[in-house]
């Protein structure tokens, strides 16, 4: 059970006493967000939500809060709140409050800088580049030096904040944020390296 996330381990718990009441579609769409949540990051946000425990939320599982969305972040508390006889009678108005809060922290602990600074940043690297670079950080394809160029003139605060931009949005739910920046970080120094 260690390789599940705890948010799994208590959909799968409460599964069998609340099958019948929950929608297939439901338990599916509750299974995806805590699969997307992993262990390690569901285990911090169901501490941080639901106990007294002063466990932080760290910047990587921030990523997979947000990429996983506000709406699977407070459906999975609402499931849990709504079939875990623990909370039966409990004011969940607290519960909430702390899964709001920690969304909220995290999307200020991982925004980019201001828009208009990434809207410069967009149009330096321009979108032929802007695609080389995306994919070469994916999946690790070779970049001509004229995008190469464009990157290291762009600058590594740019490439950073571009990165943070992308990796928070939920059509990169299935990218793990830490290697993505990672990578991010190491073609930035590839081609800066190149010139």
């Amino acid at each position: 059970m260690a390789g599940l996330s705890f948010f799994l381990i208590l959909v799968a718990s409460i599964c069998t006493t609340t099958i019948a009441s929950t929608p297939p579609a439901e338990m599916k769409y509750l299974h995806k967000c805590a699969e997307a949540m992993g262990t390690e990051c569901g285990k911090q946000v169901y501490n941080k939500i639901f106990t007294s425990n002063v466990t932080e939320v760290t910047e990587d599982c921030c990523y997979k809060v947000l990429q996983t969305g506000y709406y699977c972040h407070t459906k999975m508390s609402l499931f849990i709140l709504q079939t875990n006889p623990r909370y039966k009678n409990e004011e969940w108005m607290h519960y909430l409050t702390n899964g709001d809060e920690i969304y909220q922290t995290c999307d200020v602990l991982t925004k980019p800088e201001d828009p208009r600074f990434l809207g410069t940043c967009v149009e330096e690297i321009g979108a032929k580049c802007g695609k080389e670079i995306y994919y070469n950080i994916v999946n690790d394809k070779s970049m001509s030096k004229e995008c190469c160029g464009k990157l290291v003139k762009m600058g590594q605060k740019c490439h950073i904040n571009m990165a943070k931009a992308l990796i928070r949005t939920p059509d990169m739910r299935k990218v793990d944020a830490v290697k993505f920046l990672e990578r991010n970080l190491k073609v930035f120094f590839q081609c800066k390296n190149r010139q």
